[in-house]
């Protein structure tokens, strides 16, 4: 593990707003895993599996609420099919109609959490994740996308929206 790799990781964390006080378990992740695992958006995934409770403690209300949009199942295995593994990391590969289709379904979905009062995140699978939020950063900066093992256990979730395929 290089230092530039530690770097990079925390520059992974940070440019989602995600807090790095816990840095005792993110480099104890770090060091676990980064004899086997070279990428550093992959290496980034695995410490956001670790801070779980962090990332999840800065979207909950004061009931300790998680609100969340998901995915339908087949819009989620179809987006699943769309990841390449590029220069740049994996990105989702989608034709122009069925992007702006899902952007256009998930701002619906996020300004409709927002008219009831609710700061919802995407929820969705951890291979999907990073390709998601790398999507949203560029139409729709405000949500946050997590992965399921994110969620820290203790968080109560409350379903506010899902997003089906065209």
């Amino acid at each position: 593990l290089q230092i530039g790799d530690v770097q990079k990781v925390l520059q992974h964390l940070l440019r989602e707003r995600i807090p790095i006080r816990d840095m005792v378990t993110i480099l104890e992740t770090m060091a676990d895993f980064g004899a086997r695992v070279k990428d550093p958006d992959q290496l980034g995934e695995l410490v956001r599996a670790a801070i779980a409770r962090t990332i999840t403690r800065q979207y909950l209300d004061h009931e300790n609420k998680l609100y969340c949009i998901t995915l339908e199942p087949s819009l989620e295995r179809q987006l699943n099919e769309n990841i390449s593994l590029t220069n740049f990391g994996s990105t989702l590969v989608l034709d122009p109609g069925t992007q702006s289709d899902v952007i256009a379904k998930l701002q619906q979905e996020l300004d409709n959490a927002l008219s009831r009062g609710y700061q919802a995140v995407l929820i969705c699978s951890t291979q999907l994740r990073l390709p998601m939020r790398r999507l949203m950063e560029k139409y729709i900066p405000a949500m946050s996308v997590l992965a399921y093992n994110e969620i820290a256990s203790r968080a109560e979730v409350e379903f506010v929206g899902s997003v089906k395929a065209a």
